[in-house]
């Protein structure tokens, strides 16, 4: 399910009616126009929004934040580069590999004040160890300047994500793409607090939710940490 499909999904649950929705986004037209007018539909796709976030923000060991593989695509005389997203890096995993070899080498990570005192004093040596430096604005440099292509691999670790557009998708496995739609569900319900659509709604996330918030908490937190006190 992308972002519109859970937006949707949360507004047939909740009334029994499949609704299309013409837009996700929260924004105006050219001429100022609101792209999406109807005050339910706003008020779950911002709902869709901050629960995302939320969850994410819950802890910062979610397996589907964590990467490994691919860092880095080098390529010979170019020292800047850029990858978002990154929260941190396992620094004692990186290491690089020229193209068409299978050797690998080990990268240092320094800080950016280190970097611009190279930049500042030194000229590089051709025998000196690689080192990473995270710049600003997304950008990750290569000191000193590597003269062959190759490829940086290691683990990382990403920084909570938003969902924008409408065929975005939430960073965990698809099968999981409609707790977002139950979480949602209970702050949609307690908008109906006292009326009869209420019980019949609350009874149905009182069935599904718990079980698959546990559910959800064993396959991405580490076995030291237990979901039950993020609920």
């Amino acid at each position: 399910m992308n972002f519109k499909e859970i937006c949707e999904a949360v507004l047939e649950e909740a009334d029994g009616q499949a609704i299309q929705l013409a837009s996700v986004a929260l924004t105006r037209d050219s001429a100022g126009d609101l792209y999406l007018t109807n005050p339910t539909h706003r008020n779950v796709v911002k709902w869709v929004q901050e629960e995302y976030l939320r969850i994410q923000l819950l802890s910062g060991n979610w397996e589907f934040h964590h990467k490994r593989g691919a860092f880095l695509n080098i390529v010979a005389n170019k020292d800047t580069y850029t990858k978002k997203y990154v929260r941190r890096l396992a620094y004692e995993s990186l290491y690089y590999t020229p193209a068409a070899s299978t050797t690998r080498i080990p990268i240092i990570v320094q800080d950016y004040t280190w970097w611009q005192g190279q930049e500042r004093t030194l000229t590089a040596a051709s025998n000196q160890p690689l080192n990473l430096v995270e710049g600003p604005m997304d950008e990750w440099i290569i000191w000193p300047e590597p003269t062959v292509a190759g490829t940086i691999y290691g683990e990382w670790w990403l920084k909570p994500q938003e969902l924008e557009k409408a065929d975005d998708t939430p960073c965990w496995d698809t099968h999981y793409h409609m707790l977002l739609k139950w979480a949602v569900l209970k702050m949609y319900a307690a908008e109906f607090i006292g009326e009869g659509s209420y019980d019949k709604l609350q009874a149905r996330i009182n069935n599904i939710w718990p079980s698959l918030w546990a559910a959800f908490g064993r396959d991405y937190l580490p076995n030291f940490e237990s979901p039950e006190p993020l609920l």
